[in-house]
């Protein structure tokens, strides 16, 4: 296989890997045909700061945090919620709290195996969901 890591997104990855193979089907006499890949697997990360708190997701999960807190005597709260397809360990979505990073930033971290694109437009609908509730 290939791999591709770019800081920017999977699309920039994707041309670039266009780029490479039809390249060397240019050094080496070849022609580079799309149906020969049979699968492409993205890990898109970003940094983002959302106007939401994923500790009001819902009242089920305030008591099991208030039983945190007092065990804990720290503030505690719902930290990350992930989102996958059943049979699969490619991850749809993952929100969770950016590490070392007060609550009340709002910063996250957020992984997919969607496209760039994807991504950042199921982030949208994330927080738009979750700030109507």
């Amino acid at each position: 296989g290939i791999v591709a890591n770019s800081r920017h997104s999977t699309e920039v990855s994707d041309a670039f890997l266009q780029d490479v193979l039809n390249w060397l089907g240019e050094q080496l006499g070849a022609t580079y045909s799309a149906s020969l890949s049979k699968k492409r697997i993205y890990r898109d990360e970003l940094i983002v700061k959302m106007n939401l708190e994923l500790g009001k997701a819902g009242s089920r999960f305030s008591k099991l945090s208030e039983i945190l807190t007092s065990m804990t005597n720290k503030p505690t709260g719902i930290i990350g919620l992930t989102f996958g397809s059943e049979g699969s360990n490619n991850l749809s979505l993952v929100v969770e709290r950016r590490a070392n990073t007060p609550f009340e930033e709002n910063r996250y971290f957020s992984v997919s195996g969607l496209q760039t694109a994807k991504h950042i437009e199921a982030l949208v609908s994330f927080e738009q969901i979750m700030s109507d509730g």
